[in-house]
Parts: C-alpha cells; structure tokens; sequence
C-alpha cells in the first residue's frame, strides 16, 4: 500500500469514529470506564479516549523562534506522507497530535511493508536485559584463554559449563525482554490486519464501501488492546521502570515548555529554560552536536529550539518511567544517544542528555 491521502482520510476517519462513539458513551453515562469485558481496556477508558481524539494546544500567545518550517509546520499532518516513509523505511518521528491519525498510518505502513512497521533498535547503555559490554568481554577472554590450554579436560569441561550457563542465562533474559513480547502480539495479528487493509483500504473505489465491516474491524483491532500494545503501536519503550498507562503529550506541548522563560518577569532575561540548560551541553560534544553556546539571547534561544526539534524528528528511543522518588519522566534519545526530558505531561522541561557512556559521571559526560 503506497500512501495514499484518500486512504489515510477514511481509515483516520474511521478510527475516529469507533474511538468518539465511545468516548461519547461513557460522557453521556457519566461514567468513567465503559465495561471492559464487553469493549476491551482501551475503549473503556475515558481519559485514554480524550487523549487519542485532542489535538495539540496551540494558541497565539506560544512562543516560537524558528519560522521556516515553525515546529507547527513539521508536527502535524499536512506531513502524513513524510511519516508515513518513515515508518515504511523502519525510522520513526515523534507522533503529533491527533493521535488516532499516527495510529492509522501505522496501519497502513503496516499493510505496505506487511509486517508491525514499529522497530525497536538497541541503543548503547539502555538495553536492560542485554549484557553489559563488560560481561561480553569477561566471555570472550575466558574463551580465548581456555582455547589456549584446549587438551586439558578440566578447561573443556569448564568451557561446556560456561556455555551452558550463558544459555540458561539468555533464557531469564527473553523472559524479562517485555519488548519481545509486545511485538510478538503484532506478529500474531500481522495476516489478518495486512488482508483486511489491503482489501478494503488499497483501492479508491471500494474505501467508500463497506463501512460498517470496516467499523467492526476497527473495533476490534482497539477491543484486543492492552495499555501497553497501544503504547507499543507509539514507539514507546518497556523497561524495567516504564509506566504504562501514560500517553504521549503532543510535540508542542514539547517546544513550547521548552521555550518558557527561565527568569519570568521582573527578570529582563529572555532565555529559555532549554537555552539556558543547552549551555551547560555545548563544551562536552567533540562533534558540535549541540552548537555553539555564543550568541545573543535570542539566537541561543533558536538554537535550543532547532536542537529540539532535530531529536524529535527522529527519535530512536522514547521512554515514560520513572525516577528516584517516583517521578515521572519523558526521555527522548536520537541514534546517537543524545536525548531530551520533560516531565512525563510534558508540563516542564527538565533537561539534555549526553549519549550514555562507559564512566560518564567521572569524565563530566565529555566526549
């Protein structure tokens, strides 16, 4: 399935549909949740709901300093086919708003490329259930000194011990990679949901028939959801602190904490609490990927934006857990292991982050 404006319009329409008829049901009852035996977690869920419909907050008193493309240009989806690519190529995008518009271009990068387009590649320092590089090594070294004395029964033996170990070891570790199972739920689905686009949404003549059995496939595609397949279908990381029943806030919502004053008036400074946090960055990347901290107030201020923006373009890790004392955390990190975090709301800008490292802390993050 090549993109398509029609196609994305109906099934974005679609989900639409199935998503308020729902939401509208449980305001109407002044309930909260639905029955959740009869429609699934997801559809039960008012709040879950609202957060899948809302567009991003944007009104004319937000701050922006890059006008050309605005991050208001880039994060929407006059972009949709940009997105689209991206998935269909393996890479991703940090999701706008209205969310139920990414999920339907995960469906059809779905039924193009006819596996779950959403790939979870490994980032150095952040793969909790693989071995630390260290151990890796500790192997390999045990290995190629035993490989030296291989006559001695002794080292043989140890060696099968060793192997057997490692075995055992990998199984705890496919038991603790949530991840894997996560995506072993979308493969199940993988034939069913490539047939039932393909035949019903890769055809112009047909995407305007049969919308009560396409009603019914949505319905049950979102019935069959848990929290954390939704949170899958967003790119969205499972670790041992992940939180599962927070979405996403919206790419503006982002920028614009980003670009809240940090001494608010009667203070004369104009930087922003990313401008300000951005220079404390700059000296520590070899590579400039951080630019330069020289310059007026404001062009530090759009270059904090621009760096914002390039991560959130193509994001390679994107986590809601939490921290030490329970607060709740958005990170986003780039291929390269630079990252952003804000508060799991996205309320408040909390920071940038250096590419995790073998002794960080000890070298100040330098590199």
């Amino acid at each position: 399935m090549s993109f398509n404006e029609i196609t994305f319009n109906d099934l974005s329409n679609t989900i639409y549909n199935v998503l308020n008829k729902y939401k509208n049901e449980l305001e109407n009852s002044d309930s909260t949740k639905n029955n959740s035996d009869e429609v699934g977690l997801i559809l039960s869920n008012k709040n879950t709901l609202m957060k899948l419909l809302e567009e991003d907050d944007i009104n004319e008193n937000d701050t922006f300093f890059i006008e050309d493309p605005s991050c208001k240009d880039i994060f929407n989806y006059k972009n949709a086919s940009f997105f689209y690519e991206q998935l269909k190529s393996g890479n991703f995008y940090y999701p706008p708003k209205p969310h139920h518009k990414h999920i339907s271009l995960v469906l059809m990068a779905w039924a193009s490329i006819s596996k779950f387009p959403i790939q979870f590649n490994p980032l150095y320092g952040l793969r909790e259930v693989v071995k630390s590089e260290q151990e890796k090594d500790n192997i390999t070294f045990i290995k190629n000194d035993n490989n030296n004395n291989s006559n001695n029964n002794n080292v043989e033996q140890k060696e099968q011990e060793q192997e057997q170990e490692q075995k055992e070891q990998e199984k705890e570790e496919e038991k603790e990679d949530t991840q894997k199972v996560e995506m072993k739920y979308f493969e199940n689905l993988n034939e069913k949901v490539v047939l039932f686009l393909n035949e019903n949404w890769n055809n112009n003549e047909k995407i305007m028939e049969n919308e009560e059995k396409k009603n019914q496939f949505i319905f049950e595609f979102f019935k069959n959801l848990s929290n954390r397949n939704l949170l899958t279908m967003f790119g969205i990381r499972k670790t041992k602190l992940s939180l599962d029943t927070i979405l996403l806030p919206g790419p503006i919502q982002l920028i614009k904490s980003s670009n809240l004053l940090h001494s608010p008036p009667p203070a004369t400074s104009k930087l922003t609490v990313s401008s300000r946090a951005l220079s404390k960055h700059g000296i520590r990347s070899k590579d400039s990927f951080w630019g330069s901290d020289k310059g007026p107030e404001l062009v530090k201020n759009k270059r904090s934006e621009a760096v914002l923006i390039k991560i959130l373009k193509e994001p390679t890790w994107i986590n809601i857990h939490l921290l030490p004392h329970d607060i709740k955390i958005l990170e986003i990190r780039n291929q390269q292991g630079y990252g952003l975090r804000w508060t799991a709301d996205g309320c408040f800008f909390r920071g940038f982050l250096e590419p995790q490292m073998e002794g960080g802390h000890e070298i100040g993050w330098r590199h």
